[in-house]
């Protein structure tokens, strides 16, 4: 039994949504790629089933104190 081999991947699905979500953000990144590159993004988001835990931190972020 392998149970870091799920592990690394779910990681590396992370990492790859990390870096995905850094290129709709960078301004060299041209506005046709990040029509595709939010495809991608939402697809990943749908197929995992859950929402990875940096989209939600980026979605919710957690409140601050007054």
């Amino acid at each position: 039994m392998d149970g870091g081999a799920g592990e690394e991947g779910k990681q590396e699905r992370h990492l790859v949504l990390a870096h995905k979500l850094f290129l709709l953000s960078h301004p060299a990144v041209d506005d046709l790629s990040k029509v595709a590159l939010r495809a991608e993004v939402l697809d990943t988001v749908k197929s995992d089933g859950t929402v990875p835990p940096l989209l939600s931190s980026l979605l919710f972020p957690p409140m601050r104190g007054s």
